[in-house]
């Protein structure tokens, strides 16, 4: 099972989470809910790359943006979390799926 997490364009102006980008296609971190946080712990310890859904902005279409390790994970509050990545390695493939508005992650076997 494969984890993507669904994050917006680093241009987009309506951005819901923060997130560092190290350039247009590499994901650095996010700031993320506690549950996928602990989704991220788990593919760390599983030693699984997870995959970045960049949502669709402007002129740039929705793709899977890159694959990352997640270096660390550090709960903010009950109900936040940072996630740091490792390893980005940038990647031009078409999402499996179209999530819906507010989805933030989904898993594909």
């Amino acid at each position: 099972m494969k984890l993507y997490l669904v994050v917006h364009h680093q241009l987009d102006p309506s951005q819901p989470w923060r997130n560092s980008w190290i350039d247009d296609q590499r994901l650095n971190a996010i700031q993320t809910t506690k549950d996928i946080g602990y989704m991220c712990k788990a593919a760390q310890r599983l030693g699984d790359s997870v995959l970045i859904h960049r949502c669709q902005w402007g002129d740039n279409a929705h793709a899977i943006c890159c694959s990352v390790r997640v270096l660390r994970v550090d709960f903010i509050d009950s109900s936040t979390a940072l996630v740091r990545f490792t390893d980005a390695r940038p990647l031009r493939l078409t999402p499996p799926i179209s999530p819906i508005p507010g989805q933030n992650f989904y898993v594909v076997p």
